[in-house]
């Protein structure tokens, strides 16, 4: 396990979720500025120490570590939604977030007994969940 590398982490101003990893002692001088003018403003977010053993919630701290050193920057995007059969895409200095399925927005059958409540949509006192008076 080596010593690591102190980083700091800067958030975009203007794109969600957008995440730019730098050495703390080289600063923002090897990003490119194409790249700074589209990212905004860099707000500072994090510092740490990063060794290859740890783990990061939504990168590789191997493939971190290696585009800081090779090109001094690590631009993490946010997750995006990718079909089931399709694979995440990959970008050289990039993390490729983890799929994202789409979930359902609701039940798809009416739940068990749901007619037997009343209020349940009948107005007939005689069936069954149709609405009595008291």
């Amino acid at each position: 396990m080596s010593g690591g590398r102190l980083l700091q982490v800067f958030r975009s101003s203007r794109r969600e979720g957008h995440y730019l990893f730098v050495d703390l002692a080289e600063g923002l001088e090897r990003v490119p500025e194409a790249l700074l003018l589209q990212f905004g403003r860099p707000e500072p977010a994090l510092r740490l120490n990063l060794i290859r053993e740890r783990r990061l919630a939504a990168a590789d701290a191997g493939a971190v570590l290696d585009a800081i050193a090779e090109k001094g920057f690590y631009l993490q995007l946010p997750p995006q939604a990718v079909g089931p059969t399709e694979p995440p895409p990959v970008g050289e200095g990039v993390y490729a977030p983890q799929v994202r399925r789409p979930q359902a927005t609701g039940p798809t059958e009416p739940l068990p007994n749901q007619g037997d409540r009343p209020g349940s949509g009948t107005d007939d006192p005689e069936k069954p969940g149709g609405d009595r008076e008291a």
